[in-house]
Order: structure tokens, then C-alpha cells, then sequence
């Protein structure tokens, strides 16, 4: 089931800014590619992060199928897999992980479906096939039991765990490494930090790894256990939302020092309960919160330092009344959505609440999903959002400058899912997220692939992204990476909710 950040909130239809109206930017796709299947198991992409190096890293998970074995006297006969291990009947048990395909032939009890090779399947349906989402999101890293079987005197189980895993990636697109973790919960930060790279699930765990992949000795449990959002600082510290948005003590913010233990905790005295926390320059971020005072309830942003050792001046009073974050670049600067001179707009402000840019968004408008992603990208969506399902494909993804005006645009295809982007160091945008088999011009193995694309500024004297010889499939999307809840504000009378997948439990 979905979880929102804005417990008592309905769902509502985000604001879309006019396309008609917009300069056409001066991008292209550079590339699209996709991660593929890893051990014959579907993918999808949830974070992306920059590299020094000028190519970037991704978090994002797999399934791995696994057999247990029970040996010993199986009595009574006919004995279950919820009986096993609680009558004495079967003794020692050995786990082993095998190919995914063996957790595909012993599917008895039919749970995970026959993926389906029509292109005429929607796109929820197909990524539904697949089971990615589902087996990562439902049982949220929990075995997903497929049947008992008896052999002799020994009953044999399968079943399947979501698997994490962490992919560097060169800025041309090609894979240097991808490691493996055994963990279902979901990554939400990846970051290289000195001699190698980190992955922070939403459970607080950090993994790390050395700068060819290969995972380190022992793991950092954060005493927190449930983040929603989180970002790794420069020496490996981590700033982040704790819990979900649904009381006093929970969505507040929280420091953590490089061995887990807490630096600071913003949750007893604070009256802030944040909804987004976006990066603004190296350690420095820009948070969005309710700030609640008995009956009162104000929207505001707030420049932070990643140490939390003190706040820089609070942003919200430069800026236009219940002004919602929606995405920073890493000059610090705010886009927001407000209401203003009767209308609403997107606005985007320096640090010290100077306006840069400007633009209105139309009741007619407020039809789409969006997404605000960090580096002043958003991405626009189609589909319902009180469809059950937090999954929408992407419509557009459009850069902005500080200014508004679009540096980036890409449309998308209808068979692929959003879920992060990082700008790189060129300037250049690399996103990340899933596509699904149904789409028409990429072949995707299995039910759905993780993947990403790169976005550059569009250089007038070579041909176009479509007719470029080095580029494959150029008008395909190989996935798209991201995560996790629901937040909203009301604007100029009606429902302006913004859409994010954040972590689940």
C-alpha cells in the first residue's frame, strides 16, 4: 500500500507548467541504456548521484530466487510451508540461492504471473507483470513464499527476496561495475565518498564499497530505522527525514555521524515536520516543512547546513505566502510553487529571496502529475493520481536554468518511469528509472529493466539525437530510477498536490 508523507491529506492531481509557450530547448538525448536482468531477475533504478570522476552511481534493486531445503521425518503427511518448523517435523535446513528461473518453474500457486508480450498492455499493468514492484514494495524486502514441494524426506521451498544493488556508470554510459547487496529495503542515497562509494537504504543501513565495487567488511545501522529521505555529506555523514509524515514525532530532521550514531535530533523541541530536503551546494540543503503551532499550520523552506550545527537565514520569508518547495540547484537556489497577484506560479529564488524567474500555471494546467527532482529538473507524468498504483509514466522531463528559462527537454515515450536525475559535472542531466517490455522501441528483457539516459546541450552542427550513428535505439528510454510518498498543499482554493515515490516500510 502507498504511504504519504501528508497523512491526512487527500490525493489530488499536481500542477503542470504550460508546454505551449515554452522555448523548445536546445538538448538531445545523448543516450539511453538499460541495466538489464540481473541473474535472470527483473531491475529498476531508484536514486542517481554524480561522481567526481564525471559519470555517475546508482542504487536500485533485483530479485534473487531462493531454495530451502528441510530434511528429516515430514509428518503428518501433506504438511505446509506455514506448518514447517513449528510441529518438530522437519529438521536441519539448508538456504541456498539458485537462478531466478527455478522460482519461475516452481511458481505452483501462480504468484508471479506469466509476463505478457503485448505492446498493447498499459504500462502499470506491464510493470505489474514484471513483479519488480511488488516483490520490492509489498513485501518490502521479506521472502515472497512460491510453494512447498516434497522430495523423499525433504521439503523443499522456494521463494523470492528483493536484492539491492549499486551500478557505477562512466558519463559516456557504459557500466564499470554492479554489486549486489542482501537487502530489500530500498536504496535512497548513493554518494562516492573518498576512496569509495556508499549506498543508504531506507532503513538506515549503509553499505560500503571500494571505487571498483567490491563490498566492504560490515555494515552502519543508523539509530533511526525508517528514513524517508536522506543525503550523504561529504565525509559520510548523513542528513535526513525521519519517519513518516504523520505525527509530532516524525518527519523531522536528523544528522547521523559516519558510525550511525545521532549528531543531531531536530524532533524534541522543533515544531518543523518536513517534506522534502533537496541538496544546494556541497553539504548545504534546502528543506520544505509545516511548520505547526497549535491550530496553525504555515508552509516554509529554510536554508540548511548539512551538519545542522546551525540554520542559515530562513528562506520562507523572502518569498511569496505557503510557498512549496519542489526543487534547489546547487547555487542554492528555490523553485517553488506559491500563489501570487491572484495566480499561481512557479518561482524560483537566490539564496538571500531574490526572484529569478517566473512563470504562471493555468487551472487548465493542473492536470498532471509532477515530481520535483534536485538541479532544478521536474518531472511531468501521465496518468491518474488516485490510481492505487505510485507508479506513472513520464511524459516530459524538462531542466530549467536559474531563470526558468528550459535548458533541457525530454519527452517521453509512454513505457518508462521516472524516479531520479543528478546533473553531472559538465552541466549534462543523467536520470534514472525503469522501462517496461511493452516498449515499442527498445527491447527490454524480461518483465522490466532498469535504466538511464543522459541529456546534453544540442551542438547545432552535428544531426539530431534520431539520426546520430553512435546512438542506439535513440529514442528509447532503458528506465528510469525512484522513490516514495505523497505530499500536498492547498493553493488559490483548490488541491495543488505534488507527487514523490518515497521509501516504504
Amino acid at each position: 500500500m502507498k504511504r504519504k508523507i501528508f497523512g491526512g491529506l487527500a490525493i489530488l492531481s499536481a500542477a503542470m507548467l504550460p508546454f505551449s509557450g515554452i522555448a523548445s530547448a536546445a538538448s538531445v538525448v545523448d543516450y539511453e541504456k538499460r541495466i538489464g536482468q540481473v541473474d535472470g531477475a527483473d531491475t529498476i533504478n531508484w536514486v542517481v548521484e554524480a561522481t567526481d570522476d564525471g559519470g555517475y552511481v546508482v542504487g536500485g534493486q533485483t530479485m534473487a530466487c531462493y531454495k530451502t531445503t528441510y530434511t528429516g521425518v515430514v509428518e503428518p503427511s501433506g504438511l505446509s510451508g506455514a506448518d514447517l518448523g513449528g510441529n518438530g517435523a522437519l529438521s536441519a535446513a539448508m538456504r541456498e540461492k539458485v537462478d531466478f528461473q527455478e522460482c519461475l518453474s516452481h511458481d505452483t500457486g501462480g504468484a508471479l504471473g506469466a509476463t505478457q508480450d503485448s505492446t498493447s498492455a498499459t504500462f502499470l499493468e506491464k510493470l505489474g507483470q514484471s513483479k519488480i514492484m511488488e516483490i520490492c514494495s509489498t513485501y518490502y524486502g521479506e521472502p515472497m513464499a512460491l510453494g512447498m514441494k516434497l522430495q523423499g524426506d525433504e521439503e523443499v521451498e522456494y521463494s523470492l527476496t528483493c536484492v539491492d544493488y549499486i551500478a557505477k556508470f562512466k558519463v559516456n554510459g557504459a557500466q564499470e561495475w554492479l554489486t549486489t547487496i542482501e537487502d530489500g529495503k530500498r536504496p535512497i542515497a548513493v554518494k562516492k565518498i573518498g576512496d569509495g562509494y556508499r549506498l543508504l537504504t531506507s532503513r538506515g543501513t549503509v553499505y560500503s564499497f571500494s571505487n571498483t565495487g567490491v563490498r566492504k567488511n560490515g555494515v552502519v545501522e543508523t539509530e533511526y530505522s525508517y528514513l524517508v529521505k536522506a543525503h550523504f555529506n561529504s565525509d559520510g555523514t548523513i542528513i535526513a527525514i525521519v519517519g513518516r509524515y504523520v505525527d509530532s514525532t516524525e518527519g523531522h530532521l536528523c544528522v547521523f555521524d559516519t558510525d550511525g550514531t545521532i549528531e543531531v535530533d531536530a524532533s524534541s523541541a522543533s515544531k518543523k515536520h518536513f517534506y522534502e530536503l533537496l541538496p544546494a551546494g556541497k553539504d548545504r540543503y534546502i528543506g520544505g516543512y509545516e511548520y505547526r503551532e497549535g491550530e496553525t499550520i504555515e508552509n516554509r523552506i529554510e536554508i540548511l547546513t548539512g551538519y545542522m550545527e546551525d540554520t542559515l537565514h530562513p528562506l520562507h520569508d523572502a518569498l511569496s505566502d505557503g510557498a512549496y518547495l519542489i526543487s534547489a540547484n546547487k547555487e542554492g537556489d528555490a523553485a517553488v510553487i506559491a500563489t501570487e497577484d491572484g495566480a499561481l506560479r512557479l518561482i524560483s529564488y537566490d539564496l538571500n529571496g531574490k526572484k529569478l524567474g517566473d512563470r504562471i500555471i493555468t487551472e487548465a494546467e493542473m492536470t498532471m502529475p509532477l515530481s520535483g527532482e534536485k538541479d532544478f529538473t521536474i518531472v511531468y507524468m501521465d496518468g491518474d493520481m488516485n490510481n492505487p498504483n505510485d507508479v506513472l509514466p513520464v511524459s516530459k522531463i524538462i531542466k530549467y536554468n536559474r531563470d526558468l528559462s528550459v535548458k533541457y527537454e525530454y519527452t517521453g515515450t509512454g513505457y518508462e518511469y521516472i524516479a531520479d536525475v543528478a546533473e553531472l559535472n559538465d552541466g549534462s542531466i543523467a536520470g534514472a528509472g525503469v522501462a517496461v517490455a511493452a516498449n515499442p522501441n527498445m527491447p527490454v528483457t524480461g518483465g522490466a529493466n532498469g535504466g538511464y539516459l543522459r541529456l546534453v546541450a544540442q551542438n547545432n552542427n552535428e544531426p539530431s539525437a534520431t539520426n546520430r550513428p553512435d546512438v542506439k535505439n535513440p529514442k528509447t528510454w532503458d528506465a528510469v530510477d525512484t522513490v516514495a510518498a505523497i505530499g500536498g498543499i492547498a493553493l488559490l482554493g483548490f488541491g495543488v498536490f505534488l507527487r514523490r515515490n518515497m521509501s516504504r516500510r
